[in-house]
């Protein structure tokens, strides 16, 4: 019997040492490639999410402008136009509403008036905020089919009837919050 005691001593004590756990070496490493890992992953992370936002914000203007346009297609110009009204008959989907403020993806406001491409009120001008520069990139090109004329930042980067300009557009979103106003007509 007294020879069975060291083996399963020894036996106990071979386990334990098996279980242990990890060095700090294997810790180390593991962490290093955790980190090259992000390193990469994160840049595109931040990528996709502004498409993302990108892609909800361009949504978000087809849908309000395309609900504007047929609301109000029987009207003969648009000087009745205001934020107010279109907040308040539904024109601006629900998530865009904060009490009576109306907010964009990128935490800006967004207001609309009566415009004028060839003569007073044939038109509503949107003014929306606060876009990052990455935002300001994406969003114009996807929204710059609905618009007649389009500026950023004061820049008009679609001049009346004219196709989107994207090299000025790459010059005119330089802010971390850029305003674009985009002119809708009928």
């Amino acid at each position: 019997m007294p020879e069975v005691m060291p083996e399963l001593t020894r036996k106990f004590a071979a386990r334990r040492k098996f279980e242990a756990g990890f060095t700090l070496g294997e810790l180390g490493l593991v962490l290093l490639i955790v980190a090259m890992i992000s390193m990469f992953a994160y840049p595109k992370f931040i990528e996709y999410s502004e498409s993302v936002t990108a892609g909800e914000e361009a949504d978000n203007i087809t849908h309000y402008v395309s609900k504007m346009r047929s609301a109000h297609a029987t009207d003969s110009d648009f000087r009745l136009i205001t934020t107010e009204i279109l907040r308040s008959t539904g024109i601006f989907p629900g998530t865009m509403v904060q009490g009576t403020n109306v907010i964009n993806k990128y935490q800006g406001t967004v207001t609309a008036e009566p415009g004028a491409i060839a003569n007073p009120n044939d038109s509503v001008q949107f003014t929306s905020t606060n876009y990052s520069l990455a935002g300001c990139r994406e969003v114009v090109p996807r929204m710059a089919g609905l618009a007649r004329i389009v500026t950023v930042n004061g820049t008009p980067v679609k001049p009346k009837d004219e196709p989107l300009d994207r090299q000025l557009l790459g010059t005119a979103c330089t802010v971390a919050a850029n305003t674009i106003v985009f002119i809708v007509s009928k």
